[in-house]
């Protein structure tokens, strides 16, 4: 049996090679934490703030009729490392090319600019923060249909402790008029964008990388966008039970184009080897690219079932699934000691996007790492050293495209993924993926296996799955030796060339902003003629520990069952206020027998006589409730986060009043 199976194993790599240069031939035709920090965000809002409702400035139009002035938002700017960047300038430039004025904001720090506009690149570059490398020349001339725009003096509500990359609504307002911007579409995190106004000014759409099956606790801001493009079609589902128009539009995959750089990379590597069946050995060259302690690493031939790991390893909760990966390959390895093995794990630690911003050079050692210790655990999992490499080195695209397309597989075992590149990648290149059944993984995995979650997880308040690693240990054997059942190569060229298409892409983000044009002028501002019995702007509940908020009113709010509330002359009060500022919660003040009962109780458990009235932002106590269950406690934190009364509406008495059947007095 071992011996068969070892025969099938170097049939595989014979029929690899052979379908390699088949290929080549063809192609040369053609949050606990982050739900505190979004909450100071807006509970630390400044004083006299409006609401951004209202006309949109149509100064520095051009005459007959141009075409939408559309802003793209990444991270940064377009030529750094990052497939955010990529994605949103290949979309902007297929905006460009349809006859749309496309402006490009970045947002992280070195690279944010002064409020004003720049007409090319090199003038936006002149005022830049940091060391920033500069653009390729043909990168520079790829740029030439983008404007740079600053962003807006607009303070952000958490001052100092705002997070680095984030923006606010606000300052996205004030840029639509002082730019003339008529639509925004961001592809960023999720959490990145602060919401201290009421709603955007203009259409805006974004391009949502989401990681869960279910709406999470953040879910409720979605309804903010005038619509999101989700990644994958899971994420459409979940989304679309708070925010209707949501559409699939996935990342663009440029299969032509990462043929062709794989292509480039093998030319530069020709003159180097003797024989075209020695060229494997020279990509995965494990003594040039392992930084790992000294050792002695097998090589790399035609006759090693490669497994390829490649992904960002920058979060400490492990949602790239790496320690799981390693413990398949462990035990695929052990249990099939008759095939020649490698593990090349291709890792981008969270230090080496800096490199951008301090000429291509290493970062200082003062930039703490985030992740988990791969090194620790290949030890840890008992894979010989000799049959692992640990490349942790930033390379051009142009030789990740090979080191995907010589690979015998992609081992790629996320707890969630939003859209998975680089599984897409690997298919792209004829190269089968081992992936984990869930969210954009269930989507996207054609050639390849996805294996079902062994169970679940809670990660920040969302379900996570827990990858199987003996289930991913048995795809990667039924790969090697040949029984999986897979579609043909041409099938999923043929899948990816239709759905993932740059003009794919482009066609149905034109189609949802036309769609977000009308259902932005369908939105309605709150007025104060908006009674509560037809048009509520809160929910009601009178339950102490209620559950989790996920009704679609703005407001909740909470009151004790023995306190009779006015709820007309509230929300008319609240939406009144609202309009002048932006407010968190408010406290109602409650009477009983026209006594104003005291703020204070000084019971030793509430900070606030629990006999008042609270209303919150049904968002924030959503998020809350991830820590606290009783309404108080929710109430608690939102108040101690304030700095100063800014986001806090006092309501006067005469609005609640407590029954003198109360029993219960002051304590709950």
């Amino acid at each position: 049996m071992e011996k068969q199976t070892t025969r099938s194993h170097m049939q595989d790599a014979s029929e690899r090679v052979a379908r390699t240069r088949e290929m080549r031939g063809k192609r040369r035709a053609r949050v606990g934490a982050r739900a505190v920090m979004v909450a100071l965000a807006v509970l630390s809002s400044l004083s006299g703030v409006r609401a951004m409702w209202g006309a949109k400035s149509t100064r520095g139009r051009a005459a007959g009729g141009a075409r939408d002035r559309v802003c793209f938002i990444a991270a940064t700017v377009p030529w750094t490392f990052g497939a955010y960047q990529a994605q949103a300038w290949g979309l902007s430039k297929a905006f460009a090319d349809d006859g749309y004025e496309t402006l490009w904001m970045p947002r992280a720090p070195l690279v944010r600019l002064p409020e004003g506009t720049y007409a090319t690149w090199e003038d936006a570059y002149g005022r830049f923060k940091g060391d920033v490398q500069k653009p390729t020349e043909a990168e520079a001339a790829a740029m030439k249909h983008l404007t740079f725009l600053g962003v807006p003096n607009v303070p952000h509500p958490m001052g100092s402790r705002a997070p680095e990359l984030s923006l606010t609504m606000r300052q996205l307002n004030e840029a639509s008029s002082a730019y003339d911007v008529d639509a925004f579409i961001l592809l960023v995190d999720f959490g990145q964008v602060y919401p201290d106004a009421d709603a955007f000014r203009v259409p805006t759409v974004l391009w949502m990388p989401y990681h869960y099956e279910q709406p999470d606790n953040s879910a409720l801001l979605l309804s903010t966008y005038t619509g999101i493009a989700a990644l994958a079609e899971s994420t459409r589902r979940a989304v679309e039970r708070v925010q209707p128009l949501t559409r699939t539009i996935p990342h663009f995959i440029d299969r032509e184009a990462l043929n062709t750089r794989a292509d480039a990379f093998e030319r530069t590597l020709r003159a180097e080897v003797a024989d075209e069946g020695s060229l494997r050995r020279v990509i995965f060259d494990s003594k040039k690219l392992d930084r790992s302690f000294t050792r002695t690493i097998d090589a790399v031939d035609d006759d090693t079932f490669l497994v390829l790991m490649q992904g960002g390893n920058y979060e400490n909760s492990d949602r790239k699934g790496w320690l799981a990966s390693i413990e398949a390959f462990a035990t695929f390895q052990r249990e099939n000691p008759d095939v020649k093995t490698h593990l090349w794990i291709h890792s981008m630690d969270s230090t080496m996007t800096q490199k951008d911003m301090n000429h291509n050079s290493q970062p200082p050692v003062a930039v703490v790492r985030t992740g988990v210790n791969l090194r620790s655990y290949l030890q840890l999992a008992g894979i010989p050293s000799n049959t692992y490499t640990l490349d942790e080195n930033m390379h051009d695209r142009d030789f990740t495209s090979a080191l995907k397309r010589h690979a015998d597989v992609c081992l790629h075992t996320s707890k969630a993924e939003g859209f998975g590149m680089v599984v897409l990648e690997c298919q792209a290149l004829g190269t089968p993926v081992v992936t984990t059944n869930y969210t954009a993984m269930r989507d996207y995995t054609r050639l390849g296996l996805a294996v079902e979650p062994a169970a679940y997880e809670a990660i920040n308040g969302a379900k996570f799955a827990i990858p199987d690693s003996r289930a991913a240990a048995k795809a990667l054997r039924d790969i090697a030796i040949g029984v999986a059942s897979l579609p043909t190569r041409e099938s999923i060229f043929d899948w990816i060339d239709t759905e993932f298409s740059l003009d794919s892409v482009h066609k149905r983000f034109v189609s949802i902003l036309n769609d977000a044009k009308v259902e932005y002028k369908k939105r309605k501002v709150w007025s104060t003629s908006d009674t509560f019995k037809k048009t509520p702007i809160f929910t009601v509940t009178t339950d102490a520990h209620p559950k989790l908020a996920s009704w679609d009113t703005p407001w909740t709010l909470y009151h004790h069952p023995d306190i009779k509330v006015d709820y007309e002359k509230i929300q008319k009060v609240l939406i009144d206020a609202s309009s002048q500022r932006h407010y968190a919660f408010a406290l109602a003040q409650t009477t009983q027998n026209g006594r104003t009962l005291p703020l204070n109780v000084d019971d030793g458990i509430h900070n606030v006589n629990p006999h008042y009235v609270v209303i919150m932002r049904t968002w924030m106590m959503r998020q809350m409730q991830e820590q606290h269950s009783y309404v108080w406690s929710i109430f608690w934190q939102l108040s101690s986060a304030v700095e100063g009364q800014n986001a806090f509406l006092p309501i006067s008495s005469g609005m609640a009043e407590l029954s003198d059947t109360n029993s219960r007095r002051d304590e709950l």
